[in-house]
């Protein structure tokens, strides 16, 4: 449950906010994460959401406010 690496950003590197998006359209957008060393063997979490730029309120997605990614153990 803690939060090992983070990275909040407008889309497509602060290009593409998604105010402009089209619907079907795809937008690229790429997020480095470097997690911090002698991390413990096991699984990690990936988690990934939107959030309102005004309001700082997350979106929903699938009636949760992130979709969650399980990342091999080591």
């Amino acid at each position: 449950g803690n939060i090992l690496a983070q990275s909040d950003a407008v889309p497509a590197g602060w290009t593409r906010p998604t105010t402009g998006w089209l619907p079907g359209e795809y937008v690229v957008d790429v997020h480095t994460l470097t997690l911090p060393s002698g991390l413990p063997p096991g699984q990690l979490f990936f988690r990934v959401g939107l959030y309102d730029p005004v309001t700082g309120e997350r979106l929903s997605v699938n009636g949760t406010d992130a979709v969650l990614i399980t990342l091999p153990g080591s």
